[in-house]
């Protein structure tokens, strides 16, 4: 369960996505209005706060698309991906241009207080299931977590959006814990055999409720017919 806190820090996490989208698909930044906000007085108010509460955020932005991915190199901002195979969802925050014609680069961006280093404090994964997933391989950090967040991404647009994911990054952008103008970019490692254990699982799961679904409907199947037979016969015993 989120702690009060923690659902705020979520909230404040969210918010920063949603400026960053918007300067994709806009190209404006927090400073700058579309007509439409310029004409929302609601709106107009809620950009200024945002300008306001994560201008160290943005000045690390800034240097992101600056240095690393300028717009001009973004495919998709926010890209929804979904498996049907496994009804799979998620969202890639940055999908841009890779060096190859069918090549593509996966950005995504955390707001967490602690490093996404891939030596940083290692926190543990739970207990319950870790070697199962074989995510007992892998630190259980927060470059751990993303990493293997990412490379689910990664497998998920290679089968079913047909592109080649030649690399993957954290993005950390915070006011307090990100030190200087330029975000924490760091690149994370596939771990090809941990998503085939994740994916493989997850079909086994879906099996087995479509087991139980087709139980569950044979039985209310069977209920209704003996109901009506039922039925039936007492209709005849009163005749």
């Amino acid at each position: 369960m989120w702690t009060e806190n923690g659902r705020a820090k979520a909230a404040l996490g969210t918010r920063m996505h949603a400026l960053f989208e918007r300067f994709y698909v806009t190209g404006k930044s927090p400073r700058e209005t579309t007509e439409e906000e310029a004409e929302d007085d609601e709106k107009r108010a809620a950009l200024e706060e945002d300008a306001r509460t994560f201008e160290k955020e943005w000045t690390q932005f800034e240097h992101f698309t600056r240095e690393r991915c300028a717009r001009e190199d973004v495919l998709f901002a926010e890209m929804r991906l979904f498996s049907p195979k496994h009804r799979l969802a998620g969202t890639a925050d940055l999908v841009a241009r890779g060096s190859k014609p069918n090549g593509v680069i996966v950005y995504d961006f955390k707001r967490c207080k602690d490093s996404c280093a891939e030596d940083a404090f290692v926190l543990g994964w739970p207990k319950f299931g870790e070697k199962e997933y074989g995510c007992h391989r892998i630190r259980g950090n927060n470059h751990g977590k993303y990493r293997v967040q990412l490379n689910v991404y990664a497998e998920l647009l290679r089968m079913n959006y047909g592109v080649d994911v030649e690399a993957m990054y954290i993005v950390r952008c915070h006011g307090e814990r990100v030190k200087g103008d330029a975000a924490e970019v760091i690149e994370v490692a596939r771990c090809d055999d941990v998503v085939a254990i994740l994916l493989e699982k997850r079909e086994r799961e879906l099996r087995v409720r479509r087991l139980f679904a087709a139980a569950a409907a044979a039985a209310r199947t069977c209920v209704h017919f003996a109901r009506r037979r039922r039925r039936a016969g007492g209709d005849d015993a009163a005749a």
